[in-house]
């Protein structure tokens, strides 16, 4: 399966395990929110609450947000490994063109499943450190227009290259930017969503490799 055909299917496998599981009440959180304990690790306490406390001795401790810094700069580095590797140069061969890989020797199904592995590995992890940050997980949090959200912010920023995550975590609606606009001028997080619609139309008529394609096309261009 490829193209149009493989985003309904993931789609609507989407909706069914949020539906059937996330929001079922016998096995998941239901209508209601579950608690999400604190992270520690070989004991020690590396939460909101732990022990070394913002300026000012309030909360959340600053120890938490130096381990989501510390894990998202190492998958990061793991990204941008993998892409440099034999293995990432199939997977840009698949992607660009599947018939043309196949006919080179390479296997897209098992580019595929490697490609898939990977990918739902890192967002394991971005799903658990995200209901740390949070402290407890709902359907609300976890349902597929969230999911479609981060996707919107990742094509701005530029899903093909590693700084485009970097430039979407800091537009997303709970991110670095969203929160200085809404001090600054207080425009709010609805605004921030419907400027980031404009944005991502804009992408798609105008800059197809986001914003962090874009600079680096340009980069290239003045170095030539």
């Amino acid at each position: 399966m490829r193209g149009v055909s493989l985003a309904v299917v993931t789609l609507a496998a989407a909706v069914a395990i949020e539906q059937f599981g996330f929001n079922n009440s016998t096995w998941g959180a239901g209508g209601s929110a579950s608690p999400v304990p604190e992270p520690t690790i070989l004991g020690v306490d590396v939460g909101a609450g732990a022990g070394l406390r913002a300026i000012g001795g309030g909360l959340p401790s600053p120890v938490l947000g130096c381990l989501l810094l510390a894990i998202a700069v190492a998958a990061f580095l793991l990204v941008a490994r993998v892409r440099q590797s034999g293995l990432g140069m199939r997977m840009l061969a698949v992607r660009s063109n599947e018939r043309a890989a196949a006919g080179a020797g390479v296997s897209v199904r098992t580019t595929k499943f490697a490609a898939y592995a990977l990918s739902s590995c890192i967002a394991g992890v971005g799903g658990v450190l995200y209901a740390y940050a949070l402290g407890s997980v709902n359907v609300d949090r976890f349902g597929i227009l969230i999911a479609l959200q981060f996707i919107a912010f990742s094509y701005v920023g530029g899903i093909t290259m590693v700084s485009g995550a970097v430039l979407a975590g800091l537009m997303t609606s709970e991110g670095v930017i969203p929160h200085f606009l809404d001090a600054q001028i207080g425009l709010s997080a609805t605004w921030t969503l419907l400027v980031a619609g404009v944005l991502l139309v804009l992408c798609l008529r105008l800059f197809p490799a986001g914003i962090a394609g874009s600079w680096r096309r340009r980069r290239m261009r003045r170095a030539m």
